[in-house]
């Protein structure tokens, strides 16, 4: 377990990554965590500080949290800051979020367990419905949270496999020296 002071105001990219926590208590201080400051450990819960104002790409990613509420403050989420999320409660104070803030790597959750996005009313960008992330005051759909890993259609593919064509096969390609 890490336990951050107050005195710590900066972290280094992939400062605590792949490090075997399964707990954290972050700084009051920090403004932001970095890349992948926390992947690949083994962190259940989390508490934000109000002073966390943006979580880079990969903050959290390949962690074990499954819920989150974000601290009122935070403005920016990068991509795949998280991995697996089911519950993720977005403050008024987020500006910007990456249409992947999670991964989903599996694309299955357990039985009954469906994403869901919640935002609060008085945020000026975003909303959500029936747990899905939309752009405030547009039928823009922003964010479905069952298809966050990475494929639109996953839910139609067969669950059958298909075995590969075992025939080899030639491909030829051209290459233009113009393009760099």
């Amino acid at each position: 377990s890490v336990k951050l002071p107050d005195t710590v105001v900066a972290l280094g990219e992939s400062a605590f990554s792949n490090c075997y926590l399964t707990r954290l208590t972050l700084s009051n201080n920090l403004k932001e965590i970095p890349v992948n400051c926390f992947s690949r450990n083994f962190i259940k819960s989390l508490k934000l500080p109000q002073s966390i104002k943006a979580i880079r790409h990969g903050a959290f990613d390949e962690n074990l949290l499954s819920k989150i509420t974000f601290n009122k403050g935070l403005e920016i989420i990068e991509g795949d800051a998280f991995d697996s999320l089911s519950f993720a409660k977005l403050p008024s104070s987020v500006k910007e979020i990456a249409k992947d803030f999670y991964y989903d790597s599996e694309c299955q959750k357990p039985e009954g367990q469906v994403s869901y996005i919640e935002v609060a009313k008085a945020n000026p960008y975003f909303e959500a419905s029936n747990g899905n992330l939309y752009r405030k005051g547009s039928d823009e759909l922003y964010l479905e949270v069952q298809f966050c890993c990475r494929t639109k259609h996953y839910l139609d593919i067969p669950k059958k496999v298909i075995p590969a064509n075992t025939q080899p096969k030639s491909v030829i390609l051209k290459w233009n020296p113009s393009f760099s």
